[in-house]
């Protein structure tokens, strides 16, 4: 499996081979992505717009920066790319945190008191999270959590920004517990 994922000729087939969400979260990860959310122009059915206004939500993989979305916007557009302004309204490029700390430390022993045989690995979250906001300014930030086995992880995505974000009372007790271990691993260790 890593290999193939290491083989960009082979990450869409992979992608389709994993099925409904580990498919959708592999391709989300292995591309910048692009969601047009709001087209607005014209003031009427019968007149052509002098002027179209499209807004749409970009996701940058890590090196991935201003300029690098702006040439594959033009590329996009094609020959209209001259008539097209792109105003940039948010530029926070994608970052990520390192393993080598004590933070890293205390969630693996968080999740081995939960799983004995489980493994923490990192991975990339093809969503926005408030940890473009905290990086910048030199702080560690991850992404963590535990939640009941018996959902799968296309029940589990199914739930994001759907209109039934529910949890159930094992995960909820889980997670309880796993972030109760993180505060207390923390004040074993003295760290801030």
């Amino acid at each position: 499996m890593r290999a193939a994922l290491m083989d960009p000729e082979r990450v869409w087939d992979t992608a389709v081979a994993l099925g409904d969400l580990g498919g959708k979260m592999l391709h989300a990860c292995s591309h910048m992505s692009i969601s047009r959310n709001t087209v607005q122009g014209g003031q009427k059915i019968n007149m052509i717009p002098d002027a179209v206004h499209i807004d749409v939500d970009i996701r940058t993989l890590p090196g991935q920066d201003t300029d690098y979305v702006r040439a594959e916007l033009k590329a996009a557009i094609g020959d209209l790319a001259d008539q097209v302004d792109i105003e940039v309204l948010s530029d926070r490029s994608a970052s990520r945190s390192p393993q080598d700390t004590p933070m890293w430390g205390v969630i693996e022993s968080a999740v081995k008191a939960a799983d004995p045989t489980a493994r923490v690995h990192p991975g990339l979250i093809v969503g926005g999270t408030d940890a473009r906001y905290y990086r910048p300014h030199g702080a560690t930030v991850y992404g963590a959590g535990i939640f009941s086995p018996s959902i799968d992880m296309a029940d589990f995505g199914s739930r994001f920004h759907g209109n039934n974000e529910r949890i159930d009372l094992e995960s909820l007790r889980l997670v309880t517990d796993f972030w109760g271990r993180i505060v207390r691993g923390f004040d074993e260790t003295n760290q801030p």
